[in-house]
């Protein structure tokens, strides 16, 4: 099973300092070793997080027909505001639904 964390599951990480509480981050980083936590490029882009870059994958061919598709439905172009879109904003939700639907085993995590 591989794991997909939004930007919320980074966030709420970044209370849990690594010496206060070393066996979260050994788990961390044994499934980030193992390829098992991901997350999307965009995600990266909204918190902008140092560590295990190469968790953060761009998207798939796959992945982009997905969100594409998606978008052609009126309620799923709600995922991103007009604000950020007007402001070019990342939004990683698109990518992270994206990302979990066509990755075979993974688990999405919204924090």
């Amino acid at each position: 099973m591989v794991y997909i964390f939004d930007t919320s599951s980074f966030k709420v990480l970044g209370n849990y300092f690594p010496k206060s509480f070393p066996t979260v981050w050994q788990k961390i980083d044994l499934l980030v070793s193992k390829g098992k936590l991901k997350s999307v490029r965009e995600v990266l882009k909204e918190v902008e997080y140092g560590n295990n870059k190469q968790i953060f994958l761009p998207p798939t061919a796959q992945e982009t027909l997905f969100i594409a598709e998606n978008f052609s439905i009126r309620n799923f172009k709600n995922l991103v505001s007009e604000k950020a879109r007007l402001q070019g904003k990342p939004v990683a939700d698109p990518f992270i639904i994206a990302a979990t639907k066509i990755k075979d085993g993974a688990l999405l995590d919204f924090v």
